[in-house]
């Protein structure tokens, strides 16, 4: 057999071979959407179509925030409070209004007058992100109350990579072709990877870092005489997620922070109900409505019982 011959079998066997596995994805992909009745890639839709949104918003603000812009100087007679976090206050994969510090922005208009309440958030940031942003930016504001929402990958101080898979974003048009597929793949992929640097965040050695640079943080809010506290949230009150927030708390606290814990009660309010009823999506982790609108009225409720706004901006 001539060398040309053979290439030209290698050649067909491997475009057989490659046109198989495509049209075996392809048959798995819709056996998995039948299964899933279509589920997952109507939830890839709508997750793309609420962020393309929130980010058409953001483009509009100077940091990217799903906010409209301040003035450095307040207005007189306004009690200014800023809330500070990351993709809970941005809101990935959900319409921005629903995201738990809009919401409290609009349960406190009913309550109290000349309130303005400052979004500021961005995907990923960690604490350290967030007292940069305000060391930089934030304070110019003159704000009268700092809410600084605690997620359990807050205690990043940069030291410890997070593994990245590159991969993912080359092979993006791969979850156009096969969503239900891809989503599992990814799923095994990230959520392993991503526990496994969420745990060694809640190392000791991490979290008693973590805590020096809190005593950092709120000596300088102390200094700036700006009245803050920390309220922790979570998507869903699983062991998993509930140990880490008791395995960081101590260290908050003893870095002389004023905390609100919600995580008891939000495992009250919600037992007996499985956390992806509680999501943003079939496929976007962060909190839904119901838990955005429960960590909304339970800020409220402590900014109430604290006696955080003057009751001469009382209605």
């Amino acid at each position: 057999m001539s060398k040309i011959r053979k290439r030209r079998n290698w050649l067909f066997s491997l475009l057989f071979l490659a046109i198989s596995i495509v049209l075996a994805l392809l048959i798995t992909n819709v056996i998995m959407n039948s299964a899933s009745k279509g589920k997952i890639k109507a939830a890839m839709k709508h997750n793309d179509a609420v962020n393309s949104r929130n980010k058409a918003f953001a483009l509009k603000n100077r940091y990217g925030f799903t906010d409209i812009n301040h003035t450095y100087v307040k207005p007189d007679s306004v009690f200014r409070i800023a809330v500070l976090g990351d993709s809970f206050v941005w809101g990935d994969g959900l319409p921005y209004e629903q995201v738990w510090s809009h919401k409290l922005a609009e349960m406190l208009g009913k309550q109290y007058k000349n309130i303005e309440v400052m979004h500021w958030g961005i995907n990923g940031w960690s604490t350290k992100d967030e007292f940069s942003f305000y060391l930089k930016e934030g304070r110019k504001y003159q704000p009268d109350l700092l809410i600084i929402g605690y997620v359990n990958n807050d205690a990043d101080l940069g030291n410890i990579p997070q593994r990245q898979y590159i991969w993912r974003v080359r092979l993006h048009f791969l979850e156009r072709i096969f969503p239900n597929i891809m989503n599992g793949v990814w799923n095994i992929v990230y959520d392993d990877s991503y526990a496994e640097w969420n745990q060694k965040l809640h190392r000791p050695e991490n979290l008693k870092a973590y805590g020096k640079f809190l005593d950092t943080v709120n000596a300088t809010l102390n200094a700036d005489k700006l009245s803050h506290f920390m309220v922790m949230t979570s998507t869903c009150g699983d062991e998993y997620g509930y140990k880490e927030y008791v395995q960081a708390l101590p260290y908050i606290k003893q870095a002389g922070f004023e905390v609100l814990e919600v995580i008891d009660a939000y495992r009250a309010k919600f037992k007996g109900i499985d956390c992806s009823q509680l999501q943003a999506s079939a496929i976007n982790g962060h909190p839904g409505p119901r838990v955005t609108e429960f960590i909304a009225e339970e800020v409220l409720k402590y900014i109430n019982d604290t006696r955080k706004i003057p009751d001469t901006f009382r209605r």
